[in-house]
């Protein structure tokens, strides 16, 4: 994620975060830690995972936006994606990020995207919404193997997501198992991986991911 960020001179803060005992856990964290964040950040601030790969700057086409959060929601099934996040500095935003930080906490073996899904949903079939919401087109949160993405209308790939979930999710599911005919997307991942890897730190800077 740092090494496509500064080829586009990109500005990034990484945060290393120690492990919260599961996959669960982990991926909860993320909502107390933009709420800290966003009280130590001034301005329009963009979250992505760190497994992330920025192909062009989204920046120019962040700021134009009216929205307090904007965020991706799934091609295929409509699932909030929280992989790729965009916050204004509004008030509406920490109100959102405290109530989805609580909810986190309450709820810790829920995923924290089903438990932002949840809370902008019901915010947004109330009769006087508070949070101004912008869908983020496929372009920020791009997967390059996903069917769903490849069908869609051709548009600007702004942000891949490399998922490093694939790695855990597929040990689970082929644990006790010898071996698999199909291709791996974990196998597919890592194929990627040396793909962009190749361009970022092998080739000129005039490579194009």
């Amino acid at each position: 994620m740092c090494a496509s960020a500064e080829r586009l001179d990109i500005r990034v803060k990484t945060t290393t975060i120690s492990n919260q005992g599961g996959w669960e856990a982990n991926t909860s964290f993320k909502s107390a830690y933009l709420l800290r964040e966003r009280d130590l950040v001034s301005g329009p601030m963009l979250y992505v995972d760190v497994d992330a790969v920025f192909h062009v700057s989204p920046l120019k086409y962040l700021a134009g936006l009216d929205c307090d959060i904007a965020v991706y929601y799934d091609l295929g099934d409509g699932h909030l994606v929280s992989a790729t996040l965009f916050l204004q500095d509004t008030k509406a935003v920490r109100h959102l990020l405290a109530e989805w930080n609580q909810q986190c906490v309450a709820h810790p073996e829920i995923w924290d995207q089903k438990v932002l899904q949840s809370i902008i949903a019901a915010d947004q079939a109330s009769a006087r919404p508070r949070y101004k919401v912008f869908h983020l087109p496929v372009g920020f949160c791009w997967i390059f193997d996903r069917e769903d993405n490849l069908r869609a209308p051709k548009q600007q790939v702004y942000i891949e997501q490399l998922q490093a979930a694939r790695v855990v999710h597929e040990n689970l599911r082929t644990s006790g198992k010898l071996f698999s005919i199909r291709k791996s997307k974990v196998q597919r991942r890592m194929d990627r991986i040396r793909e962009i890897e190749d361009i970022l730190f092998r080739h000129s800077s005039d490579g194009s991911l």
